[in-house]
């Protein structure tokens, strides 16, 4: 699930994962240490949130 609205999770406590450059500038990525959601970044300043369970399930599809 890809969302733009916080969830439950504060995500206070974050691990800076990395960044990719985009058209405009550069998107950052995070991982809540508390629920293991990813946190992405966005060049345009918007925040989206991957939840753990989707990032599990994509892992297993690209194995």
């Amino acid at each position: 699930m890809l969302s733009s609205k916080s969830s439950k999770c504060s995500h206070g406590e974050v691990e800076f994962l990395g960044e990719q450059s985009g058209d405009k500038g550069v998107n950052r990525y995070y991982k809540c240490r508390k629920c293991g959601a990813v946190l992405v970044l966005s060049e345009d300043g918007v925040l989206y949130e991957v939840t753990a369970e989707s990032v599990g399930k994509l892992q297993r599809e690209s194995q």
